[in-house]
């Protein structure tokens, strides 16, 4: 995900929790109740991560402030019993100030000032995601009509599409991105389980398509690049798999370049999947898209919570899971794992916000095997990581 979209993601991941966050903050002032400030801790952590990995570090090091005064509040650091204060008037007006700040750093008028890089002789230009609409696509469909409507709107916005159906695209057809529509019978989703891993092991994109309330439907929405629910609408069916050929083809351009050894070939790695648990939608979207690069399949947990239950359903090689979430964090969700299976050392690698010695200290003592700074999350570094963890990668 390049660093505008990154942009747009923060603004939209942080811009409508403001309000809540600032209501939170005015009931833990007047009512002295250290436990409401914990929406302004999640915001701030939420913009201290993302914030990292679009290239903001001031904005990021704010954000990391906020999350550490307000995480300072809800640990009882910042309350003066000796006092009779139950909570320093001084902490909230600091958070107020913090949140003035992030507000004001991500209006558009302001961010939108980033350095755009200018392509040269040099530096080939991106792939604009207008000239994807020559890519190859797999349509794969049981549905006579679903499957030909989706074929034909594809076909209308200028891709190239081969129709096929789940037993013919078990093995990944040699195109730029594959749209799975899931049939409605429950009965077909071993299938469509076996085309959707065998095209993320062959680092091919894939939309699934299926009905929203489909229970079982929602293990395999997660590992798939997009999701989109039926009835599909035509312009963001050909929006969403423009983004994802030309994201591929990216993709595909920085592998050529990159040494052999740091990339392994889709049979080396077909049957690792990596967990994924952060709070962020869109920094599991980052580290997703990472893993993709370079050939591992990924699911996603949202909380550890979230994480232990797909955890004991899907038994995953390596875990990949961010320090600060709300409820259980990832120091305490890494104890779990160990306890819950102490016969396999399954590799977890925390990541953070912060780059400090101390925090990286605090993320291996709680168990884990390797500890990654958000801004540099991409393929290679991901890969390298999971190897220091203990995954069987080539070397």
């Amino acid at each position: 995900m390049d660093k505008g979209k990154l942009l747009i993601a923060l603004r939209e991941e942080t811009l409508p929790r403001m309000a809540g966050a600032r209501a939170a903050l005015r009931a833990a002032l007047e009512n002295g109740d250290v436990l409401a400030l914990a929406p302004v801790r999640e915001l701030c952590h939420r913009a201290a991560g993302t914030g990292a990995i679009a290239g903001l570090p001031s904005l990021s090091r704010l954000a990391a402030v906020g999350e550490s005064v307000a995480q300072l509040a809800l640990e009882g650091e910042a309350i003066d019993f000796a006092r009779g204060e139950r909570l320093r008037h001084g902490l909230c007006r600091t958070l107020g100030q913090v949140l003035d700040a992030l507000e004001a750093e991500l209006q558009e008028e302001k961010t939108d000032r980033m350095p755009r890089p200018v392509p040269t002789a040099a530096m080939a230009a991106p792939v604009p995601v207008a000239d994807a609409g020559k890519g190859r696509v797999a349509v794969v469909s049981e549905e006579a009509v679903s499957g030909k409507l989706l074929a034909r709107v594809l076909e209308d916005a200028g891709f190239e599409v081969t129709r096929l159906k789940l037993a013919e695209a078990e093995t990944a057809p040699p195109v730029d991105a594959v749209v799975l529509d899931v049939p409605s019978a429950e009965g077909r989703l071993a299938q469509v389980e076996a085309v959707l891993t065998a095209a993320l092991a062959a680092r091919l994109p894939v939309l699934l398509a299926g009905k929203p309330d489909l229970e079982a439907l929602k293990p395999l929405a997660s590992r798939a690049s997009q999701f989109l629910p039926k009835p599909v609408v035509p312009e963001t069916l050909v929006s969403v798999t423009r983004t994802l050929v030309a994201r591929r083809r990216m993709a595909a351009a920085a592998r050529s370049k990159a040494p052999t050894a740091q990339v392994p070939g889709p049979s080396t790695v077909r049957a690792l999947k990596v967990l994924i648990v952060d709070d962020s939608r869109v920094i599991r979207g980052v580290v997703r898209e990472a893993l993709a690069e370079v050939g591992l399949v990924s699911i996603e947990a949202e909380d550890g919570a979230d994480a232990v239950r797909i955890y004991d359903a899907e038994k995953p090689d390596a875990v990949i899971s961010d320090v600060q979430m709300p409820g259980l964090d990832g120091a305490q969700l890494t104890r779990i794992l160990r306890a819950r299976d102490p016969s396999r050392r399954i590799p977890i690698v925390v990541l953070s916000a912060l780059d400090d010695e101390v925090s990286r200290k605090a993320g291996l003592a709680a168990g884990a095997d390797a500890y990654l700074v958000k801004s540099v999350i991409d393929g290679p570094a991901l890969l390298e990581a999971l190897k220091r963890a203990g995954l069987p990668l080539p070397a």
